[in-house]
């Protein structure tokens, strides 16, 4: 039987949060972080991200195939 008090809590949880505007340590652009997203955060237990979401993805495809030395945008980075 499932426990409809968890199901209700976890709404809840959800409607306290507010969208927050922050700016990416990437590459310096406002992004939005939703309620909906700060509460799949919270829930996975993840730190709140620091960058947008396309600079998120770039990071992502850059671990996973090893870097090739482009920023988001296709830009050369300068630390390499």
């Amino acid at each position: 039987m499932p426990d409809e008090t968890a199901e209700k809590g976890s709404e809840a949880e959800a409607q306290n949060f507010t969208d927050v505007y922050s700016v990416c340590v990437e590459c310096g652009e406002e992004f939005t972080l939703t309620s909906g997203e700060q509460n799949f955060f919270k829930q996975k237990g993840l730190r709140m991200p620091r960058r947008c979401s396309p600079c998120r993805q770039a990071r992502r495809q850059e671990r996973e195939h090893g870097g090739k030395g482009e920023g988001p945008k296709g830009e050369e980075d300068p630390a390499r």
